[in-house]
């Protein structure tokens, strides 16, 4: 008998954020099949990402760049279908985004873009933030595995327009933490405890989550 069954669930790329992923997947029920570039001793490590799309109706991408997620997704065509969502985590340009996209959907199979923001302990708390796009539909059946590993999905619009939203949010991040260093710097040069400007910053309007992480 086929060990594929609907609520099988593929993940590609098991670095920090992928990996635990998986395993809240499997914590909430899942039963999960993995590849990586870099075999990894997992459970279900399966032979490459064709016959992992064979095992699964959901192939999670967490791959860390335009050019691995292009070539994954062509690794995919083989055995894509139309049953298949392809849910793509990687932030990459918008571009690659859309290509990886039309690669998936010249198989008749459907594509979620759904870049993330959230650290490794969020990823472990099932406690990211997704930003999705694509179509309504495929949206609405890959929602639960979404939300497994998520505390909210953000639907923003047309693939390419989510990749756009976490590269946008991401400049406003590294703009907070190039600050925060300045200020630090600043608060050593005069010789000031640094946990009166922590102190302080709790009450200031321009504190966020983070700089808390910092």
């Amino acid at each position: 008998m086929s060990r594929r069954k609907r609520k099988n669930v593929g993940v590609i790329g098991l670095g920090i954020i992928g990996s635990r992923v998986t395993e809240v997947l499997r914590q909430k029920g899942f039963h999960v099949f993995v590849w990586n570039r870099t075999p990894r001793p997992v459970p279900n490590f399966v032979g490459g990402p064709a016959e992992l799309a064979e095992m699964c109706d959901f192939v999670q991408l967490f791959v860390s760049d335009d050019d691995a997620l292009l070539q994954v997704a062509e690794d995919l065509v083989p055995g894509l279908a139309p049953r298949h969502i392809v849910l793509a985590h990687s932030t990459v340009s918008p571009h690659s985004m859309q290509r990886a996209a039309q690669i998936v959907e010249s198989r008749g199979a459907r594509f979620i873009e759904a870049p993330f923001t959230g650290s490794k302990t969020a990823a472990e708390k099932g406690e990211l933030v997704y930003y999705v796009a694509g179509d309504d539909a495929a949206l609405r059946e890959a929602r639960p595995i979404l939300e497994a590993s998520g505390k909210e999905v953000m639907v923003i619009g047309e693939i390419g327009q989510a990749t756009v939203i976490k590269i946008a949010t991401n400049m406003v991040t590294a703009a907070s933490v190039q600050a925060a260093a300045e200020a630090l710097a600043l608060i050593r040069a005069v010789g000031l405890p640094m946990e009166k400007f922590v102190e302080a910053m709790r009450s200031n309007a321009s504190h966020s989550a983070t700089l808390a992480l910092k």
